[in-house]
């Protein structure tokens, strides 16, 4: 948005195309000349990539082709049915099997309902309410299309079904977990690791419905990271120091990953194609580096 479209001018064989046309309006600044097929202009507001056809006509007769434009920036769309949380008690954002999205626990000392984003229409709507009030949340996709949910000071979790809306309860873990983490498996069980003052962790069975207690970490984490690695263990890091470790889920134990350059807390990291992991950012940090298997 902003910058002049570049340079552009179709080419054709077969005779002299004499006009051109587009099915659709470009975006919005961007025009083209029908008697040359040239797009000039430059774009004022954000425009979701799209496929424009553009044909061209000559004394043969005419002809189609695709092209694919968009105007990277933001744009405003439909408002939650509910209040943000409060900086500190995160809400999860998570792309369901149907493609819309749910956003849970987004306020504090209020009914839990989740809000369902639906991508086609740009609104959200409430959908299920939760089985208990949570203001850390974490949503973890399952092979099922169904999403555990674990967080807040309960030690309670839950699952919600895409396909009709609901929360329902599940089994409890065995202690209530404020800022773990929860990763999906290869077996497609998931591991729930750490929280305030925990060290400890468990695994997740969707088809029991059971935590079972596993390995415990080297020492307590909360607001750290834990990314699957490609050789099926998880990649621990961060939490208030430098330490890292991975879990591996045949033996059930953790072992130490080696030392980072700087303690992480609230840092975000990332699988590369290469198998390594990006880790960067954190509280008030902008350290970046990479865990190399």
């Amino acid at each position: 948005m902003g910058t002049a479209i570049p340079p552009n001018k179709p080419t054709s064989t077969g005779g002299a195309i004499t006009l051109y046309a587009c099915d659709r309006a470009l975006p919005d600044g961007l025009a083209m000349d029908p008697a040359s097929g040239v797009i000039t202009g430059t774009p004022t507001t954000p425009t979701a990539r799209a496929v424009y056809t553009i044909t061209g006509w000559s004394r043969a007769g005419s002809t189609s082709m695709p092209l694919t434009l968009g105007v990277p920036g933001f744009i405003r769309t439909g408002n939650l049915t509910q209040r943000a949380t409060a900086v500190g008690n995160p809400h999860s954002v998570t792309v369901l099997v149907t493609g819309k999205v749910l956003v849970t626990g987004q306020v504090e000392n209020a009914p839990n309902h989740g809000d369902l984003y639906d991508v086609a229409v740009g609104r959200f709507s409430r959908t299920g309410t939760m089985t208990v009030e949570r203001s850390e949340v974490l949503a973890t996709p399952l092979p099922n299309g169904k999403l555990l949910i674990v967080g807040g000071v309960d030690a309670s979790a839950e699952l919600y079904d895409p396909s009709t809306g609901l929360f329902t309860a599940t089994g409890s873990m065995a202690a209530s977990r404020e800022h773990p983490t929860a990763t999906l498996l290869g077996n497609g069980k998931v591991l729930v690791a750490g929280g305030w003052y925990l060290s400890s962790a468990e695994v997740y069975d969707p088809a029991t419905g059971l935590f079972t207690p596993t390995g415990n970490m080297s020492r307590p984490r909360r607001d750290h990271i834990a990314t699957l690695l490609p050789t099926g263990k998880v990649l621990v890091a961060g939490g208030g120091d430098a330490t890292a470790e991975l879990y591996d889920p045949v033996t059930g134990t953790f072992t130490s990953a080696g030392t980072m350059a700087t303690g992480l807390v609230d840092n975000f990291a990332a699988l590369l194609p290469n198998g390594s992991v990006l880790l960067a950012g954190g509280l008030l940090s902008s350290i970046a580096e990479l865990y190399v298997e």
